[in-house]
């Protein structure tokens, strides 16, 4: 927890207050990149939210993403294949997204804007499976 409270630059108290929460969305956030479903979505403002402020919080989201990754050790010698270094690439560029200027989008900037998000999400997921490749030693079932 000291480290979350470096990297919010708050006080360690304010960080234990939260008590569970931040274990608790680690394990569903977990949960749901593991399933079979791909339920996975990044942890966004809602559409009721200016288009301006949603696009940055995906920036800093990808930026936090990539900052958890690089946290966990992966590094320029970690062998990626090339989509997912594409991917990582990607989700750079999009972390350094800045704000618009104007507040409400139009339906064709909302439109991109759910691609965006929907690009992320599975570059995620894509960036998970091959660094948690699944070990499946199961018997071929044989009928």
């Amino acid at each position: 927890m000291s480290v979350v409270a470096q990297l919010l630059e708050v006080e360690l108290e304010r960080v234990e207050d939260l008590g569970d929460m931040l274990p608790e969305l680690y394990q569903f956030t977990l949960g749901q990149i593991c399933s079979s479903g791909f339920e996975f979505q990044p942890l966004l403002p809602d559409e009721e939210y200016p288009l301006d402020q949603r696009l940055t919080s995906l920036g800093e989201w990808c930026q936090g993403f990539l900052f958890g990754l690089g946290s966990s050790g992966l590094s320029e010698k970690t062998e990626l294949t090339g989509d997912i270094a594409d991917a990582l690439s990607d989700l750079a560029s999009i972390s350094q997204v800045a704000n618009l200027e104007d507040e409400e989008g139009d339906e064709e900037d909302e439109v991109s804007y759910s691609e965006l998000v929907e690009y992320v999400r599975v570059a995620v997921l894509l960036v998970y499976a091959e660094l948690n490749p699944v070990d499946d030693h199961r018997s071929p079932t044989i009928h």
